[in-house]
């Protein structure tokens, strides 16, 4: 999460609790068998920072139970249990069912909430709110057997978890400020380009996006300074589970973040002097800040009019639109490159290569190809593959490396006839490399059943050949270089080179590769004959710089 330096701040209207006439605090933190809540009563945090009870929102008579925090003058409701089905008189209760969940009720006895949790062998439940603003439910040995922090309303409070996993963790809006239904908005963690980063989704489609984590800080905020790097982290759990928190060494510094109805995430803090809420940080400040404004190949400068313009070498898809204030469609490029003019001419000579175009203030799309690898490395990556379009360098991340259409967003953009000069040219180790098509690992993962033990086909000192199977029924053998296997990039981009200099009859067609992270993965089709096992266990061997081939 990205905070803002300056010292300028702004107002907020805030969910505020309705005022009621009269609210009864029962000097407890917990809820047993015996002891339960019944509208218009409360209870308190050990601490006092946090109250559980009944509320209505503003302009609205219909009660909810919710959390909010205690002794602050209009606090916000940070928590809702039945927000999706409230009630409508002073009857409600939150108590412990029969079954040792936490329920609430109407006056008819109809449960319109549940933590509907597993009890089953279970003697015996009760319920604690906590002075972290989590309501947790225990058994009879204080394990814990659900929290509210699993299954966050709006508010994203300090040592709660945003989770990427099957059981993800993310924050939900309301529908508006008198109704916390869930609204159209949702913001959790997203692994997809194996680096964390922030998304909110709009009904399912991504909204706003952070940028990766750096291991320090998500790239794509601005001023996301050193003053807020010590307490926003992203770590992996025990499991394997990606989540992203936050914690104050201050622990009675009150402050939090909340997506709003609006699709906005914002940092709030108390203010004692002032007494009030006030915004610290906004995660979408402008037109720009929407995901994919300007569409692929665009650039969008909120300062200037129109907001949208197309990277040098591009120029609007469809010109209509574009002047018509609609640039989703983005960009296209207005001469082909270097490369391939190479490809497509008859007698393959080159001219001037490719060089790049620096852009700053960019944020790295989310369909970047990720490779750790050393920043001098990045352009000679690139330009030996006519399908990257940029690339983009962090000394946190490595090389990202955009390959694809979706580019309104990168660093580095790829033009003819640079004036650029110290970059590779017509590099003999890179013929044909642009041409091979790049897979991405998820589909190869899917192909050979997670590369199941039952699909290998053989080991080699490179590592394991599996074998698998596309959607279209297309059968392909893949080649997965271990990690332990000694051998790096330059052995993997010898083979890819020597399979694409050869033509010969006992040699399987390379159909593609994946590099993505640390993963090194050759494509081949699958051939049920001696001509596999000669290319996968014979002299052509990952990182073997021999050519020769029986006949």
């Amino acid at each position: 999460m990205g905070m803002l330096a300056g010292t300028s701040f702004l107002y907020l209207t805030l969910l505020l609790l309705s005022t009621v006439a009269v609210e009864f605090c029962i000097c407890r933190d917990s809820i047993s068998r015996t002891e339960f809540i019944r509208d218009l009563e409360s209870i308190i945090s050990n601490g006092g920072t946090f109250k559980l009870g009944f509320f209505s929102p503003p302009n609205s008579s219909e009660r909810y139970v919710g959390i909010w925090y205690n002794d602050v003058p209009s606090s916000p409701v940070i928590w809702v249990a039945n927000q999706n089905r409230s009630i409508n008189d002073s009857s409600g209760i939150l108590k412990l069912s029969d079954d040792g969940n936490l329920v609430v009720q109407n006056g008819q006895n109809e449960t319109l909430w549940s933590s509907d949790v597993s009890t089953a062998g279970v003697n015996s439940t009760s319920a604690q709110i906590l002075d972290s603003g989590n309501l947790v439910l225990r058994g009879a040995q204080l394990n814990t057997l659900w929290q509210s922090f699993e299954i966050p309303s709006d508010s994203f409070l300090s040592n709660m978890r945003i989770s990427h996993s099957q059981g993800k963790t993310e924050l939900t809006s309301w529908k508006s400020p008198s109704d916390p239904s869930i609204g159209k908005f949702s913001m959790g963690i997203d692994t997809a380009m194996r680096i964390p980063e922030i998304f909110i989704w709009k009904e399912g489609s991504p909204y706003y996006r952070s940028g990766p984590w750096n291991g320090q800080a998500f790239i794509g905020v601005p001023r996301m300074n050193s003053v807020y790097l010590r307490w926003v982290r992203v770590s992996n759990d025990d499991r394997g589970t990606v989540y992203l928190t936050y914690s104050f060494a201050n622990e009675s510094f009150l402050d939090y973040f909340q997506l709003n109805y609006e699709g906005n995430v914002v940092e709030l803090y108390w203010d004692d002097g002032e007494e009030r809420w006030e915004i610290r940080w906004l995660a979408r400040e402008s037109e720009c800040d929407y995901y994919g404004k300007c569409g692929a190949f665009g650039t969008c400068d909120s300062k200037m009019s129109p907001i949208c313009s197309c990277l040098r070498g591009y120029k609007p898809k469809k010109l209509e639109e574009w002047n018509s204030g609609n640039w989703t469609s983005g960009c296209v490029r207005s001469a082909v490159q270097q490369c391939e003019r190479m490809n497509t001419s008859l007698n393959g000579k080159s001219g001037e290569s490719d060089g790049f175009h620096k852009l700053s203030n960019m944020k790295v799309p989310d369909s970047a190809v990720w490779l750790s690898d050393e920043e001098s490395k990045c352009p000679i990556r690139c330009l030996s593959n006519c399908s990257c379009k940029a690339y983009a360098y962090d000394s946190g991340i490595g090389c990202l490396f955009l390959c694809c259409d979706n580019l309104s967003e990168s660093r580095k953009t790829r033009i003819q006839r640079s004036p650029l000069r110290g970059l590779p040219r017509d590099d003999p180790k890179q013929v044909k490399l642009e041409d091979l098509p790049l897979y991405n690992f998820n589909e190869i993962a899917n192909a050979t059943n997670n590369f199941s033990l039952n699909n290998m086909l053989g080991r080699g000192g490179f590592g394991p050949v599996h074998r698998g199977r596309f959607p279209d029924g297309q059968e392909i053998a893949v080649k997965r270089l271990s990690k332990f296997s000694g051998q790096g990039m330059q052995e993997f981009m010898n083979e890819v080179l020597v399979i694409s200099r050869l033509q010969h009859r006992n040699l399987v067609r390379l159909l593609g590769c994946c590099i993505e992270g640390d993963e090194r993965i050759l494509i081949y089709e699958y051939m049920p004959n001696k001509s596999l096992e000669a290319l996968i266990f014979g002299k052509l061997l990952l990182g073997d710089k021999s050519e020769n081939i029986d006949s």
